[in-house]
């Protein structure tokens, strides 16, 4: 599985909208930081949730990715909610995915636990930093630039077309 798009969540209460706010890295504490949204006991933080978009088998088909809740569903959260949601995940994966059609480049960076989907991995020439300790094997054939990439436990790597950047594989051949 990778753990490819977060986002926070927030709910207004006046028009009952949900709005999803994104950043380059992850981590749903930089989001916040980047959107001025507050992590902690106030009033104002009970109205906000972080949510995740996961790929399933196939990256590259958004109808394969799965909406979920990094820290269970809210009480104020409604099916419409999750469907607003879905269509923001997906207005910010279009042109990333269109891009990676395109020239091979994911800006992002990539968390797998488990295998890269074959789609992906086929096809990924550039992209952000990799992060795949968990996975049996990494098999990323026309990845020729990338930033760190994190192979720990990975029984096997390819890596040929593998040119700059650092590799931490404790087992893994580059």
């Amino acid at each position: 599985m990778c753990m490819t798009r977060s986002a926070v969540a927030w709910w207004h209460r006046t028009d009952e909208t949900v709005t999803l706010y994104f950043a380059d890295d992850e981590s749903h504490s930089t989001i916040r930081e980047e959107h001025h949204i507050p992590d902690g006991t106030d009033a104002e933080s009970q109205w906000q949730t972080r949510v995740e978009y996961v790929p399933g088998e196939r990256f590259l088909d958004l109808d394969c990715w799965k909406f979920r809740f990094d820290a269970g569903r809210p009480a104020w959260w409604t099916d419409e909610h999750t469907s607003e949601a879905v269509r923001q995940f997906r207005a910010e994966l279009d042109p990333r995915l269109a891009r990676l059609r395109e020239s091979g480049e994911w800006p992002l960076p990539l968390r797998f636990v488990g295998e890269i989907p074959a789609d992906l991995a086929a096809m990924l020439v550039r992209c952000g930093d990799i992060y795949a300790p968990g996975a049996t094997s990494l098999s990323l054939p026309m990845l020729s630039q990338c930033g760190y990439i994190d192979a720990r436990s990975c029984a096997g790597v390819n890596l040929s077309d593998y040119a700059a950047g650092r590799i931490y594989a404790v087992e893994a051949e580059a």
